[in-house]
């Protein structure tokens, strides 16, 4: 279906003479290719393009009242409408998540009953839950280039997606999450095990446990607040900064390039064995002790303190 769509628009656009012929072809190709990768049908992807001749048409109109020489590239969001949906399912103890531009809250609740809400405006993201296992995915967003799209307003503002998590009170076994640009809150989780990345967001927690947890991020900010991972804490930012007001654990580990670090543990020094690099200069203390605090940072500022 859509050979035969790419096969009449380079018959159309050599019948009329289009300037720069081989550059839409590869625009097409690379759009719908991009599309098909990311598990988009054909059907879905040939019914959002006009047809090959309205494509001409729009091409020759903008040629004749502009100084076109090629494929305007402007992208528009393919749906703007806004819609909210609202889950609900019992017998919850793994969540995973895969966001791109939507914000997260997760928090819990009285409620007996997972709630999930979901505030999607492109009708991207997807909401399972099979044997215990809440799976939560937002697809990235489709752009179309001008003039292949069928649905063209580009005074739409762009408007990001929200997830909301209500979990019971209780402690479940696993956390995954990923997040690209979208802001991640999080406030009183229980979990055995986390495991939480972001790029450009920031990552907010309060009030939540765990055995073993892991933080990422790049240029988002990483700020906690009483915070307990009894077995290992490990926290990594790139030049986002890096706030924990008390946190209680075994083994600490941060890794800084040139965000900053400002940590309150839980606890006395000297029951901490305590390594520290920074910028080529190597600080250890109480090598015997029982807990671990490892903290490597390259030009970012160190701030760490024990408190009782």
């Amino acid at each position: 279906m859509l050979n035969n769509y790419i096969d009449k628009l380079k018959e159309l656009l050599r019948q009329n003479n289009i300037e720069d012929e081989n550059s839409f072809i590869e625009y097409i190709e690379e759009m719908i290719n991009d599309r098909l990768d990311a598990g988009e049908s054909e059907t879905d992807i040939l019914n959002s393009l006009e047809d090959p001749e309205i494509v001409i048409k729009n091409i020759k109109s903008e040629a004749t009242h502009s100084n076109f020489t090629g494929i305007k590239r402007t992208p528009v969001q393919q749906v703007t409408t806004s819609e909210e949906k609202e889950y609900t399912f019992e017998n919850t103890n793994r969540v995973s998540i895969e966001l791109v531009n939507a914000s997260l809250e997760l928090y819990a609740s009285d409620s007996l009953k997972t709630v999930v809400r979901v505030i999607d405006t492109n009708d991207s993201i997807s909401v399972e839950h099979k044997n215990g296992l809440l799976k939560i995915e937002e697809s990235p967003i489709q752009y179309i280039g001008w003039p292949f799209l069928k649905i063209i307003n580009e005074a739409t503002p762009k408007i990001n997606n929200q997830v909301i998590i209500e979990l019971p009170v209780s402690e479940y076994e696993k956390l995954d999450l990923e997040n690209v640009s979208g802001s991640i809150k999080i406030n009183d989780a229980c979990f055995t095990k986390a495991d939480i990345e972001n790029v450009s967001g920031e990552i907010i927690m309060s009030d939540s446990s765990f055995e073993k947890s892991s933080f990422e991020s790049v240029s988002g900010s990483i700020i906690m607040t009483n915070i307990i991972s009894r077995k290992q804490f490990k926290a990594e930012v790139v030049s986002g900064k890096l706030e924990i007001d008390t946190l209680d654990s075994n083994l600490i580990e941060l890794e800084s390039v040139s965000g900053n670090i400002d940590i309150s543990i839980l606890g006395d020094k000297q029951d901490y064995q305590i390594d520290i690099e920074k910028i080529m200069k190597e600080e250890h203390y109480n090598s015997g002790a029982n807990k671990k605090l490892q903290i490597e940072t390259v030009a970012g500022k160190l701030d760490y303190k024990f408190i009782n």
